[in-house]
């Protein structure tokens, strides 16, 4: 678990890093998940050398997130 990165929006985020060192070099993983009311999702940004900056990380899964909110307001809406 990764303490000192949220993501906006989404309080109950769960944050997770992992590097590794495979037969192409030093490589690893930034893992979000998240729920927004019944729905479950999970984000994973693996890279091999540097990994994903946490501003991309937790950018990509605020949008993410507010996509699935909308999503989810108009089937309540319907």
């Amino acid at each position: 678990m990764v303490e000192d990165q949220a993501v906006p929006g989404l309080p109950a985020a769960l944050i997770y890093e992992e590097q590794v060192i495979g037969p192409r070099g030093p490589g690893g993983s930034r893992i979000v998940a998240g729920s927004i009311e019944n729905i479950v999702f999970l984000l994973h940004f693996s890279s091999v050398g540097e990994l994903w900056p946490w501003d991309d990380v937790t950018s990509i899964s605020q949008i993410q997130a507010d996509k699935i909110r909308r999503i989810v307001e108009m089937n309540r809406n319907n």
